[in-house]
């Protein structure tokens, strides 16, 4: 996936967390897609959407497999 579609879906789910009070819901959607908090950094995912992710995805590793 190209850096700029894994900033949209880290965007997308900071929303779930922020907007809509799922941040345990947001994290599991990404790590259902694959994605480990690590991705999102290294995607250079927005420092505001990181924050609203941080606490439920750092540590974990993905659910999919690859």
């Amino acid at each position: 996936m190209s850096k700029e579609f894994t900033s949209g879906v880290a965007c997308a789910a900071a929303y779930l967390a922020r907007e809509r009070d799922e941040p345990t819901l947001a994290a599991d959607m990404l790590r259902g897609f694959g994605y480990t908090y690590q991705d999102l950094l290294d995607a250079g995912a927005d420092e505001y959407d990181l924050a609203a992710l941080k606490e439920e995805m750092s540590g974990e590793e993905p659910i999919a497999s690859e």
